[in-house]
């Protein structure tokens, strides 16, 4: 076992003095590390998007019995931009949760502090996310009320009969009122955890970002190379066929003035003698 762990322990050593050197072997190991790192995390938060959505839906209809649902600011009604405010306080107070803990390093300052003042912090930041989570639950509850009401109105004015139907629907009303009180309640600390990928994603982003940026500035310059080989081939073919056009007038102008020269040669010898 001892020669064991000093075989890894030489090939950690090997790679960290890899790393150190920057030799392209390290480089392709971190890229390939950062690149799996970050899609890993986009997943997990594009699930916690999700859940973030179906959250919205929960809280987004008694909103609007409580701010008004008839005024819109930019295009947008307030009961959803209260509704989009509350889940951002949510994921907030949860992001400060897990930073007070020391499970997260996004703010250093939360994480240098000492620990009589952390651990008050931790009970702050609960404290308001399950009073935030319980008010979610009271937001659920309140809409299943109000889509009972709603029912109840569209059924008098169609003037459709309920009767027994309605009466058994009522007896399991208070599964799918528990159910979604349940999920107002858990979403928000459910939510809390995506300071976990939202880490990673930050910090893997960097090298993804990166490496396309590399990867833009070589295909700018190969294409930048291949326009300039084009021009230059193309100048050459240019110089080549002007050329060959000017062959035949260079030539003819070549005779002429031979023939010039003859004749002054002949005229200047005969005024001679």
């Amino acid at each position: 076992s001892l020669l064991a762990r000093s075989l890894t322990i030489d090939r950690h050593m090997d790679e960290y003095e890899r790393i150190i050197s920057k030799t392209d072997r390290a480089v392709r190991t971190l890229s390939s590390s950062s690149l799996t790192q970050f899609f890993v995390s986009l997943l997990v938060l594009s699930i916690a998007i999700g859940g973030a959505f179906v959250n919205f839906n929960l809280i987004a209809r008694p909103m609007a019995e409580m701010v008004g649902g008839t005024s819109l600011i930019v295009g947008f009604s307030i009961s959803s931009i209260a509704a989009l405010v509350i889940i951002l306080v949510e994921l907030s107070m949860g992001l400060f949760l897990m930073e007070t803990m020391r499970i997260t390093r996004l703010f250093p300052v939360i994480g240098a502090l000492n620990d009589k003042v952390r651990l008050r912090l931790v009970w702050v930041f609960f404290t308001i996310l399950f009073f935030l989570a319980s008010v979610e639950a009271g937001l659920a509850f309140m809409r299943e009320m109000l889509m009972e009401d709603d029912s109840k109105i569209v059924a008098a004015l169609t003037g459709t009969a309920e009767g027994g139907m309605a009466d058994t629907s009522n007896h399991y009303l208070w599964i799918t009122t528990v159910a979604q009180m349940g999920l107002g309640f858990v979403l928000p600390f459910a939510l809390m955890f995506v300071a976990i990928p939202l880490e990673t994603f930050v910090h893997s982003m960097r090298t993804v970002f990166g490496l396309i940026g590399v990867g833009t500035l070589r295909t700018i310059a190969w294409l930048l190379r291949l326009i300039g080989n084009i021009m230059r081939f193309f100048s050459n073919s240019l110089v080549q066929i002007y050329d060959l056009i000017i062959f035949g007038p260079l030539w003819v102008e070549g005779i002429v003035r031979t023939r010039n020269t003859k004749d002054d040669a002949g005229v200047d010898a005969s005024s001679t003698f």
